[in-house]
């Protein structure tokens, strides 16, 4: 296999303005992925369908330009048996085998079990294929990683393009410096270099919204689950107004985890706090009375197409 670059695609405005980069801009596409390219997404098992559907243009474009995209669905085996989507770990009851979740985790195992996990148990399993190197896939663990690091042994290591915009250099620098631990400890970590184009060329999400038009594609929403628990009121209220009946599912769970754990210190509910969905939906609602359904519709879906959830996706 040539070496090797990897677009870690969140479905939103900042990573398809990546691909869209990788698409129509040469000199981009020279620097970033010189040879061999792969477009790999994981889904979370709570996108909305708005992200589904822009994936139909995505899998279009990207089979237009002969570039591989993979789109990673819990029924495939790359998601853990405890982590199959966002929603199954807050169903559980405290008699079972994993404790009870609190809906907001405030560490983002979220991002971790859903995204990360996924993506470089595929990147294992996909490398060990194209290389031939025959390493036997466990049931659910893949190749234990083995196929990254021979690969990165034998030829350097793997790019990985993320989907930060300028504007998040925090985000960046963070990534980097556990870059930096990782490449001083054994495991394939070391042999995995992330790299953020957008920030490296100052584009920030209203930039890559143009860029996207520009190029005659689709300008996505932003990516973020439906009950992502970092979103802000707005966005709550957004879901409420377009899709009711997840919010009442949310609301079902909440009051269950509540119930489950009655009287106890931390029974906190969706946002890690005590004040619960019902009450946070309230607020919000009351803040915008004054606006006609028309003028908080727009309102809303025009702040919802500019901000991504909590500290932000990609």
């Amino acid at each position: 296999m040539r070496q090797l670059t990897v677009l870690s695609y969140g479905g939103g405005q900042d990573s398809k303005t990546i691909l869209m980069k990788l698409i129509h801009d040469a000199a981009f596409r020279a620097h970033y992925a010189p040879d061999a390219l792969v477009v790999v997404m994981s889904d979370t098992g709570d996108e909305h369908p708005h992200t589904i559907q822009d994936l139909v243009e995505v899998r279009k474009l990207c089979a237009q330009h002969k570039i591989e995209f993979h789109h990673l669905t819990k029924d495939m085996g790359y998601h853990v048996a405890s982590w199959p989507d966002l929603i199954t770990p807050q169903l559980r009851t405290s008699g079972e085998k994993f404790k009870a979740t609190l809906v907001q985790l405030g560490s983002k195992t979220c991002t971790l079990q859903l995204k990360i996990g996924p993506i470089y148990k595929f990147l294992d399993e996909y490398i060990n294929e194209k290389c031939g190197y025959g390493f036997k896939i466990q049931k659910g663990r893949g190749c234990l990683k083995q196929a990254i690091t021979r690969y990165g042994e034998e030829h350097g290591s793997i790019r990985v393009l993320i989907g930060f915009a300028a504007g998040e250099e925090s985000r960046a620098e963070k990534s980097k410096k556990q870059e930096e631990r990782d490449q001083t400890k054994p495991g394939f970590w070391k042999y995995i270099r992330r790299e953020f184009p957008l920030i490296d060329l100052g584009m920030d999400r209203k930039s890559c919204q143009a860029y996207i038009a520009s190029v005659g594609a689709a300008v996505p929403f932003p990516s973020n689950c439906m009950r992502c628990p970092y979103m802000s009121a707005e966005e709550l209220l957004w879901l409420f107004i377009h899709h009711e009946d997840k919010f009442r599912e949310w609301e079902q769970i909440e009051s269950a985890k509540l119930a489950r754990y009655s009287g106890q210190e931390k029974n906190h509910g969706v946002f890690n706090s005590k004040t619960t969905l019902r009450q946070k939906l309230e607020k919000v609602q009351a803040k915008y009375a004054h606006l006609s359904v028309q003028a908080l519709d727009a309102f809303l879906t025009d702040y919802k197409m500019n901000h991504g959830c909590g500290k932000g996706t990609h």
